[in-house]
């Protein structure tokens, strides 16, 4: 099977969980596909409902252990920058919990664990991406 998502996809970062892929696009846009079937189960925006700017990002999706799926995007700042955003959505109906903004650009994805007593902790490199390597001579 093949999908196309909204937007391109760059630095793939997916999660596979109970039989599905779990991904966003450029964007941050989330998406849930069967993995034998590539049927698309739910796609959500980077801010679910809200409307935003969104900006590229090279980040990624991952699920966590309690079942929910964290994204990490950028959005336009009104300055034109770009501010990064860990968003959270339900695995199982892709629905929006909670969208936090972080001081600089969230270019890849974030971790997951437990830090003390089942508290889970969320872990985000930001940052601009930067520049790409020089050819070697």
């Amino acid at each position: 099977w093949s999908f196309r998502p909204d937007y391109f996809m760059y630095n793939f970062l997916g999660a596979i969980k109970d039989g599905s892929l779990v991904f966003s696009d450029s964007h941050g846009a989330p998406y849930r596909l069967d993995l034998q079937t590539g049927e698309l189960i739910w796609k959500n925006g980077p801010a679910g409902s809200q409307p935003v700017e969104a900006y590229r990002t090279t980040g990624g999706a991952i699920v966590g252990p309690n079942g929910v799926v964290y994204v990490t995007s950028n959005a336009k700042t009104p300055a034109g920058d770009a501010s990064g955003y860990a968003t959270a959505f339900n695995f199982a109906d892709g629905k929006r919990l909670w969208r936090a903004a972080t001081e600089y650009a969230a270019n890849n994805a974030a971790s997951i664990g437990e830090i003390v007593n089942g508290r889970l902790g969320l872990i985000l490199g930001i940052g601009d991406n930067p520049d790409p390597p020089l050819p070697l001579l």
